[in-house]
């Protein structure tokens, strides 16, 4: 199947187009901002390794599928943790943005493609395989078959030993409220002073298929300017994806509750670590 033709009008896949844009950044906000993402991945730095790098069998060989900037990837290599990194994003303005990124960094490790992970051929021999920021949960509703598709990617593309890590939401407690709001919530949230965007004001409801329908409408912080785009995510819980993944081939899970850390925790974030078989 085809998903650049078939599911052109998807709204995941078109979502991110022009988020990052680098004429949204003076040279100044662009430094604050890369020093505030790669900051922000400290968490998930520590967690590999803690769970993945300490493998006598660790070559530092690291996948990110929807890699948006690269600041895991950067911050890895940043550790010295990463030897060969490749990171993967559909979204051009955000791939323009981590190549800008590596240059302003000094990366000479990773390799940034701009591309849908389903029109890529698997890898060989990762020792991890990454999709945080919610990915699984943006590429699962893309058609029939995509988390299948997927984790049969993820799975070919390790060596006998390595990982996959996802970081997920349950969206227990938003799933609650929009129980209780006749099928709408909104929120607001406020982005940290680097971000050319202020304010994000959010609806959030279900569409037939139970996933939840993220409308998103960004104000600029100079001058009021607007944008917007939705999201499609497919909530999962901790032993929903476990069982998917013991499916699909992977052993050995581990899942960390993050729901009482960070800016997520409403979400009911947490982390699901599991291996390809030796």
């Amino acid at each position: 199947m085809d998903t650049t033709t078939s599911n052109s009008r998807h709204v995941n896949l078109s979502a991110y187009e022009g988020v990052e844009a680098l004429e949204n950044f003076t040279p100044e906000r662009f430094a604050d901002y890369c020093r505030d993402k790669l900051l922000s991945s400290d968490k998930f730095v520590e967690f590999i390794r803690q769970h993945c790098a300490h493998d006598p069998d660790w070559q530092g060989k690291v996948a990110e599928i929807g890699s948006g900037n690269s600041k895991l990837l950067y911050n890895l290599e940043k550790q010295g943790l990463l030897k060969e990194g490749l990171g993967i994003e559909i979204s051009r303005s955000r791939h323009e943005f981590a190549n800008k990124f590596a240059e302003h960094i000094g990366s000479q490790r990773v390799t940034n493609l701009n591309e849908d992970v389903f029109n890529l051929p698997t890898l060989t021999g990762y020792d991890l395989v990454i999709g945080v920021d919610i990915v699984l949960q943006l590429i699962s509703p893309l058609f029939d078959k995509a988390e299948d598709r997927l984790l049969d990617w993820v799975h070919s593309s390790l060596r006998p030993g390595g990982r996959v890590l996802f970081e997920l939401w349950d969206f227990e407690y938003f799933k609650a409220l929009l129980a209780q709001s006749d099928n709408a919530l909104r929120l607001w949230e406020e982005f940290p002073a680097s971000d050319p965007f202020e304010y994000c004001l959010a609806t959030l409801s279900f569409d037939d298929n139970k996933d939840i329908v993220w409308d998103k409408r960004f104000i600029r912080r100079s001058c009021g300017q607007r944008s917007e785009f939705s999201n499609i995510l497919r909530p999962y819980s901790p032993e929903g994806i476990t069982k998917i993944l013991a499916q699909a081939g992977f052993v050995n899970p581990l899942v960390i509750d993050c729901s009482k850390e960070g800016p997520d925790g409403a979400q009911g974030e947490f982390l699901v670590l599991a291996q390809k078989a030796l």
